[in-house]
Order: structure tokens, then sequence, then C-alpha cells
């Protein structure tokens, strides 16, 4: 009987421990997806546009063999699909519901979706221009001396067209300038 009680009080001292252990690492896991970084990384060179979420997974928009590929990859799973089989496949036909009209469904504010964007940092940019009319070329080369875009922007004469673009942020500060 005293062995019995024993347990008990045993139980009765671990379960909340445990159910403490659960809830601490349920709080990790929330932290380690709200304080990973988001990068997306656009560059018209090679024609790729990459968005990862670092230590999460990611997605990659490339143009190999004539064609648009997307792949996905996260951990213990990996994917491509092709871009224009994916937009032109033929669809099974929906059967058509009336949509009930949501009054409450309101469109965000435009200042909310401006903080969000001023959120994201860019860690670097580079934009290299060319119109192919060197007179336009001529006016537009001062660009390249300003004090902001000295090492960002090259107006060139040599048909050079192309954009490098990379951007990071992370969750929390997406989800604090939303609140804000």
């Amino acid at each position: 009987m005293s062995a019995v009680i024993f347990c008990r009080a045993i139980n009765a001292a671990i379960l909340p421990m445990i159910l403490l252990v659960i809830l601490l690492l349920l709080l990790l896991f929330l932290c380690w997806l709200l304080f990973s970084t988001i990068e997306c990384s656009i560059d018209t060179r090679i024609p790729q546009l990459i968005i990862r979420w670092r230590t999460i997974g990611g997605a990659m928009l490339v143009f190999e063999n004539d064609a648009y590929i997307i792949r996905v990859k996260v951990p213990f799973f990996k994917k491509e699909w092709n871009l224009e089989k994916l937009l032109f496949q033929k669809r099974k036909p929906v059967i058509a519901q009336k949509k009930k009209k949501n009054n409450a469904a309101k469109r965000p504010p435009f200042s909310k979706i401006i903080k969000v964007i001023q959120s994201f940092h860019v860690t670097q940019w580079e934009l290299a221009y060319c119109s192919e009319d060197f007179i336009k070329d001529a006016w537009l080369y001062a660009i390249n001396f300003l004090p902001h875009t000295r090492q960002h922007v090259r107006i060139n004469f040599t048909s050079e067209n192309f954009l490098l673009l990379k951007i990071r942020n992370a969750p929390w500060r997406i989800m604090y300038a939303w609140i804000r």
C-alpha cells in the first residue's frame, strides 16, 4: 500500500515537470521561428529569385533549359515544379457556389502596409542600366556620382542591364510593424 502511495506522489511531482518541459520546448520552437531571418534575393543576371527562411527552408524560381522552374527545399522535403505547366494545366471545373458577402473583411490600411515594407532591410542592391540611346545615357551618367547611388547604380554604354537586390527581415519585425 505504501508503495502505491509513493508512486502516486512521484507521478504527481513528475507530471507538472514534464508538462513544463514540453511547454518550454514549444516556446523555444516559437522563438526560433520568430527570430530566424527571412531573406529574399533577386538577381537578373542569372534569372533567379530566392526566398529563404534561414534554418527552416527556402524556395527558388530559376530559368533553366528555356523554362522557369520552382524549387522548394525544407528539411526532409525537396520538390521541383515547372512554372508553365503549373499555370497552364487544365484544371477540373469547380462548381460555383454562392458566396456570402462578408462586410468584416476589409483591406488592410495603407499605412500598415508601408510600415511592414519599411521593416525590411536592404543588405545589397546594384542596378546597371543602358537605354541603347547614347544621348539619354549621357544625360543619366551623372547619377553614377551621386552620394547615395555611387556604388549601387551604374549607367553604362555597354548594353548591360541587371538588378541585384537582397533584402532581409525577421517575422517578429513584420508582426511588430503590423501591430504598431
